[in-house]
């Protein structure tokens, strides 16, 4: 059994500052890691692998030296290994072209395959857009939200929860599946293991090696800036506790909060 995992090398959200003038993010020297969700996906695939014997490869398309340490840490977690298809130094934002190249890729570099699993949504941009079109471009079925896998003979059951009810689904493989943070809980290699991971297990390539260019991108990053939060009001209220108590009820009431 083949296995591919699309991973996202993403800039750790937990981590980000906040120009407080400009309201922009710092990413200059921002923590990065693989984006939560697909740690699921890796996780996942290293269990299917365990049970019943499979070969996993990840496949991310991110700047390179950033995406590197991302791919060695999930080739640690189990992989077999890992293909980066490198955009340069800058990430690219066109959802199409990005799926393109995983496309692409998978035809040129892995060939046969019998199952593609991807995190729900990456933890950047929370869109869920890549692993839909990926399975739409690569004419198999495509199941997301998925929170179970059984891997059957030629074919799959999978749970997945939908608001009030639990959906039980079956699928022929090859299909795609993308995975909540519910399936699982990833295991954590130390860095040692990280370290030891040789990178001959990452094989680079460029978008043009899967026929992909920076010339069709139409998607562009115009501006990115934190929400800006409504300045407090300030007020003090003085007196006994009883005293406050009933101003603050009052002052509630007067702005609407409370009936």
């Amino acid at each position: 059994m083949n296995i591919v995992v699309l991973m996202k090398h993403v800039v750790d959200t937990g981590a980000i500052r906040i120009d407080r003038t400009t309201r922009q993010p710092i990413l200059r020297g921002s923590l990065t890691k693989i984006s939560d969700y697909d740690k699921n996906a890796i996780e996942e695939a290293i269990r299917i692998k365990e049970k019943l014997g499979a070969k996993v490869t990840l496949l991310s398309v991110s700047p390179s030296e950033a995406a590197l340490t991302s791919l060695r840490e999930g080739v640690a977690m189990g992989a077999d290994d890992a293909i980066l298809i490198s955009t340069g130094t800058e990430y690219l934002f066109d959802n199409y072209v990005i799926a393109t190249a995983i496309v692409n890729a998978i035809k040129k570099f892995i060939g046969e395959y019998d199952l593609i699993l991807a995190g729900e949504i990456s933890e950047d941009l929370s869109q869920g857009y890549i692993p839909a079109v990926v399975a739409t471009m690569l004419g198999i079925p495509f199941i997301g939200s998925v929170r179970k896998i059984e891997v059957l003979d030629k074919k799959v059951r999978v749970e997945r929860r939908m608001e009030e009810y639990i959906e039980t689904l079956e699928s022929p493989i090859p299909v795609l599946l993308s995975v909540t943070r519910e399936i699982n809980k990833p295991r954590i290699p130390t860095t040692l293991q990280i370290k030891r991971v040789p990178l001959a297990k990452i094989r680079t390539y460029t978008l043009q090696d899967v026929g992909v260019s920076k010339d069709n991108v139409m998607t562009y990053l115009e501006k990115l800036e934190a929400e800006e939060m409504s300045k407090r009001k300030g007020v003090i209220l003085s007196g006994s506790p009883d005293e406050i108590a009933t101003k603050l009820l009052e002052y509630l009431k007067k702005e609407g909060v409370l009936e």
